[in-house]
């Protein structure tokens, strides 16, 4: 708005506005007085650019790769990238009911090497729920479509019982993570994976 009132020209341009969250289109226009202000709410507009961005970049990446390792390393970064999370994985769920990850960035080799052995048909977390499709979405970290996302999961387990535990593994939470999400994928109606 310098420029406007020292050149008593019209300026526009865009702002991020960090304290709210919001982008803004201000319009600056001399007028004799000093300056008349428009301002346009644009988070929806930016909002629907960036995720249209992300799904370009994301069919991008699905017709780059012939190979399933590549892909699934380069779509673990991309969602890391679009989500702005500290950590990716994703799992696929194999013909025994195991579900190891096949691609990872941000988690330890530590956290990957503990978590990576999980099978449906031994273990007990909210990644085999969602993989076996026995989420409920009553419940209010679960949603319609099947994905578990928990912010806080030390507030959250603090108020269940060690009976309710069972003998759930609670990784997630022990190695530090507060905030978690599961999305399965699927295909023909069958749960293939999840990302975590």
């Amino acid at each position: 708005y310098h420029r406007a009132m020292d050149e008593r020209l019209p300026v526009a341009g865009e702002f991020y506005y960090a304290s709210t969250g919001t982008w803004w289109a201000n319009r600056f226009y001399p007028v004799p007085e000093g300056l008349v202000v428009f301002a346009t709410n644009i988070t929806e507009q930016r909002n629907a650019e960036k995720a249209q961005q992300a799904s370009l970049r994301f069919l991008e990446i699905m017709h780059k790769h012939a190979e399933t390792g590549p892909l699934l390393e380069e779509l673990a970064a991309g969602i890391k990238d679009y989500t702005g999370c500290d950590s990716v994985a994703i799992r696929v769920l194999d013909e025994a009911g195991n579900i190891p990850y096949h691609a990872y960035k941000g988690f330890s080799t530590k956290f990957v090497e503990m978590e990576s052995p999980l099978s449906i048909n031994s273990d007990q977390c909210m990644c085999i729920n969602v993989i076996k499709g026995t989420t409920n979405s009553q419940l209010p970290f679960y949603t319609k479509g099947g994905s578990f996302y928990m912010n806080a999961t030390t507030r959250f387990l603090a108020t269940v019982s060690e009976k309710e535990k069972g003998k759930t593994r609670n990784i997630c939470n022990k190695e530090g993570y507060e905030s978690v999400a599961l999305v399965p994928f699927v295909s023909g109606g069958r749960i293939l994976g999840l990302i975590h």
